[in-house]
């Protein structure tokens, strides 16, 4: 019996930590998802970068770069509201790899010159990896 109540408080904590990072996701990449917001979104990004020292102007993305912004957006609220209403079974293994590739895609976009302030959803996305990771291994 004290066995269950373990493994059902180690769920609960799986599920807490899952819908956290989905939270997270929501709130920062949801703003991609809406047409015109998510151009000024990024603009903001950029300003956040030209604030640390680096180049200010957000690239300019023509008609198919707001499309393919905005796609990025509606999947990634997607899959933070689907994890945020079921945080049990697939959605906790997806969630781990989806971050991890996040990290090394960033890091690659990184190497290749994009923005510095990218660096921050790299730590971001680590740090969510990592707590994933934590709470998976507590199960």
């Amino acid at each position: 019996m004290a066995s269950a109540a373990r493994s059902l408080g180690t769920g609960e904590r799986r599920a807490a930590v899952l819908r956290e990072v989905a939270l997270a996701d929501l709130v920062v990449l949801g703003p991609f998802a809406v047409p015109g917001l998510a151009e000024a979104y990024l603009g903001l990004w950029f300003q956040l970068n030209g604030a640390l020292g680096f180049a200010a102007d957000a690239p300019l993305l023509g008609p198919t770069g707001g499309l393919l912004l905005n796609l990025l957006g509606f999947f990634a609220v997607l899959s933070a509201l689907l994890r945020l209403r079921d945080p049990g079974g697939v959605a906790w293994p997806l969630a781990g790899m989806a971050k991890a590739v996040a990290v090394v895609l960033i890091a690659a976009g990184l190497a290749r010159g994009a923005a510095p302030i990218f660096a921050v959803a790299l730590v971001a996305d680590a740090i969510a990896c990592i707590r994933l990771a934590l709470a998976a291994r507590q199960s």
